[in-house]
């Protein structure tokens, strides 16, 4: 899909995210998770939460997992281990 196709994509509202990226776009197209979702398999998406208001209906009915950080430790960002 090139640039323009993308951007029209987009502005059809087929993509639950997207964004750009020095000069690319990319995002997550809702007919691909309805396509996995046919399939009987499941769709693990990490979504800002604004994005979960296209996936609550009968179609997606997502299960929501909140991750939140813990408390002390050693704890490091990046590709460190976490303590």
């Amino acid at each position: 899909m090139n640039y323009s196709e993308m951007n029209l994509s987009i502005q059809k509202g087929e993509f639950l995210e997207y964004g750009e990226h020095e000069g690319q776009l990319y995002g997550t197209k809702l007919s691909t998770i309805r396509d996995i979702i046919n399939d009987g398999k499941c769709a693990i998406l990490d979504v800002e939460p604004t994005a979960l208001r296209l996936l609550k209906n009968k179609v997606f009915a997502p299960l929501v997992v909140y991750v939140a950080p813990g408390n002390g430790g050693d704890r490091t960002m990046g590709n460190e281990v976490i303590l």
